[in-house]
């Protein structure tokens, strides 16, 4: 090319940092209710870096879907009804502890 390119180029772009998404530290299982609310903010937290970061990381909404399935199903129990001999030992029918 006879013209000179280098007054055309602009400064450069400041590429963002790469932070890593971990969805190995779900929990395997959750045994009260302090720990499923932890494991549902851990949740909150990895889907929304993977929005943030969906230019890097493919697939973000399979993973996101992916994790809150795996979540839902596998991590935090299902409630257990009144008429259940193993309701009190259910992390729903525990106590409320809430922040003053």
């Amino acid at each position: 090319r006879p013209d000179g390119v280098d007054g055309l180029a602009g400064p450069p772009k400041a590429i963002p940092r790469f932070v890593p998404v971990n969805l190995l530290l779900v929990r395997q299982r959750v045994t009260t209710f302090q720990e499923a609310l932890d494991s549902m903010r851990y949740a909150d937290m990895m889907c929304t870096l993977m929005s943030e970061q969906n230019t890097v990381v493919k697939q973000d909404c399979f993973l996101k879907v992916a994790l809150l399935q795996h979540l839902f199903t596998q991590v935090i129990p299902c409630p257990r009804s009144r008429g259940d001999p193993l309701y009190e030992s259910c992390i729903w029918a525990q106590p409320c502890k809430y922040m003053a």
